[in-house]
């Protein structure tokens, strides 16, 4: 079976006039509807599982992964693949808009309904939107970050004692070792930290300022 194709980002065919929530009141794509009511073609335990095909491609760029994780599906419930790229075409559009306008899972559920007319459609797409939407709400912050300089991705830490350097022999002190893995446009490189526990207690007190001023700061 040859790769299924991972939808591209831009929406099915033109605006047909029907106005959904997650577009913002805007018209929604002509095809759209019709091609999320195909998943009534899809056998049960494929319904049950689309969310295997669909979430692993809802990032932006498509990963790789999702490209595998897209023919694995397909060949699993031998479907064919135009069928299901079709599907998570448009689901994908449709969550990730829903998402970006934070968009409630019942106001996407009355999106669904208006696009589809069909209760399993709607009750497909809710099943995984909770998750997803939590998943793309911090995607969508990264990516606010992007453009003003460099953004921290993750970070690991080790805890060592010193017992003695080459200038010291004789000290015992605990060193704690952080590498963070830092984005600078497409660029991802590591970096690493040494504190002693003053800076260790710095850096909490920093952190737990900046958590506090955002808590407040929430509407």
């Amino acid at each position: 079976m040859k790769d299924a194709a991972v939808p591209a980002d831009t929406p099915p065919a033109q605006p047909a006039g029907i106005r959904i929530h997650a577009l913002g009141g805007e018209a929604a794509p002509r095809e759209l509807g019709t091609d999320l009511r195909r998943m009534k073609e899809l056998p049960a335990r494929a319904k049950q599982e689309l969310w295997k095909a669909l979430g692993p491609s809802l990032a932006q760029p498509v990963p790789v992964e999702a490209e595998r994780a897209l023919d694995d599906f397909c060949s699993r419930h031998e479907l064919d693949e135009d069928l299901v790229a079709a599907i998570v075409r448009a689901s994908r559009f449709l969550v990730r808009e829903a998402a970006q306008r934070e968009l409630d899972p019942k106001r996407l559920g009355d999106d669904v309904m208006t696009l589809s007319g069909d209760q399993e459609v709607r009750a497909i797409l809710l099943a995984g939107y909770d998750k997803a939407r939590r998943v793309l709400r911090e995607e969508i912050s990264k990516m606010a970050l992007v453009p003003h300089g460099d953004t921290v991705e993750d970070v690991v830490w080790r805890l060592d004692r010193v017992l003695g350097t080459s200038d010291q022999a004789d000290v015992d002190v605990l060193v704690a070792h952080l590498t963070l893995t830092v984005r600078r446009g497409a660029a991802v490189q590591q970096l690493p930290l040494q504190l002693d526990l003053a800076g260790v207690r710095a850096l909490r007190l920093a952190c737990e300022a900046v958590e506090q001023r955002a808590a407040r700061a929430r509407p």
